[in-house]
């Protein structure tokens, strides 16, 4: 490997590790001390994906890689809590950030482009599902943060257009035994 494209993954690298660092608005506006942080949520969700997904039949591999990718703008945009309702920043938006962080790896960022697009379009059932896996990773987050929540915020968590429209039986059932276990 040259130094040119060790120069653009440390590069790369240099900004990804913002993400460490970067803590979960979500969790910051319902008086949390010390939330997990964006990368903390990433390598949760690409578990929740990897694990679930491979029961589901899915590409599970695949699943776990979008899911690592998935947030990958948040160490440009920071962290926007519920950005796909109305305002916010947008999935577009994310897109394009999430492109400029790739374009730091050459060629070795085309695999990154297709996963962050999968993602962005969630035309795949792939995608669909770890769209489903980011919801869940913040639920089953609750599990650790609700007794220090008020009741109001913990109900904002729980029910939402958002977690209404994710369908998986799996989801589903992890859902409801969260749900009955803090609310």
């Amino acid at each position: 490997m040259d130094g040119a494209r060790l120069d653009g993954i440390l590069e790369f690298m240099r900004k990804c590790i913002i993400a460490k660092e970067i803590p979960r608005t979500g969790w910051v506006n319902s008086g949390i001390r010390n939330p997990e942080h964006v990368a903390d949520h990433m390598f949760s969700t690409a578990v929740l994906a990897y694990l679930i997904g491979k029961e589901r039949g899915l590409d599970a591999d695949r699943c776990m890689k979008i899911a690592l990718v998935h947030d990958v703008h948040e160490v440009i945009t920071g962290d926007i809590a519920d950005r796909r309702p109305k305002g916010g920043v947008g999935l577009e938006r994310e897109a394009e950030d999430s492109a400029r962080m790739v374009e730091l790896l050459g060629d070795y960022g085309d695999e990154f482009r297709t996963l962050i697009d999968e993602w962005v379009r969630g035309e795949t059932e792939e995608a669909r599902f770890v769209r489903e896996m980011d919801t869940l990773d913040y639920i089953i987050q609750l599990l650790r943060y609700a007794k220090s929540m008020k009741r109001e915020d913990v109900a904002s968590f729980l029910v939402s257009p958002r977690v209404d429209s994710m369908r998986t039986p799996e989801f589903r059932y992890v859902y409801e035994k969260v749900r009955k276990e803090i609310y």
